[in-house]
């Protein structure tokens, strides 16, 4: 089997936000996983973190994480604190490009193939559908329920960054 992790539920709160995280390595989510923590670019931390600061009571902001050109989303972590300076960003080899990061909590590991997704189409990003998003393009709540839902339901042959043989 796989080590994929599929929670049979997941808290999302209303008016909790989305956002796609589009990393140039696998390591590097693997690295975030074990570790418990993200960073994006500059610009993309700020993005993250006003969304985080903003957030509704209760509210909480995920994660969804796609590896480029990899033709799949991998999984979902919420971002479970502001950015930080204190944080070991060591795990990435390049310390310069990430100074900050924030603390996140993995909460599904799986694949969800791109053509499953090809249909949510992004509003504010020309009606591209979310595979074409860029790193940190938000999400709509409604869309990144669904989402949520495919990544928890979705029986197609499950595998996940976890398994020993993940490609």
């Amino acid at each position: 089997g796989s080590a994929a992790i599929i929670p049979p539920w997941l808290n999302i709160p209303e008016n909790s936000r989305f956002f796609v995280i589009k990393s140039s390595s696998l390591k590097h989510v693997k690295r975030s996983f074990y570790n418990g923590i993200w960073s994006s670019t500059h610009f993309g931390n700020k993005r993250l973190s006003e969304a985080y600061k903003k957030l509704n009571s209760g509210a909480k902001v995920f994660l969804f994480f796609s590896i480029n050109t990899s033709g799949r989303f991998c999984g979902v972590a919420e971002m479970v604190s502001d950015l930080k300076m204190d944080l070991d960003t060591s795990i990435w080899e390049d310390e310069q490009k990430y100074g900050k990061a924030f603390k996140v909590r993995w909460v599904i590991v799986r694949d969800i193939n791109n053509r499953s997704l090809k249909r949510f189409l992004i509003p504010s990003n020309e009606m591209k559908p979310i595979t074409h998003s860029r790193d940190t393009q938000e999400i709509p709540y409604s869309i990144g329920i669904s989402i949520i839902n495919l990544f928890k339901t979705q029986d197609s042959d499950i595998f996940s960054f976890l398994d020993e043989t993940y490609e």
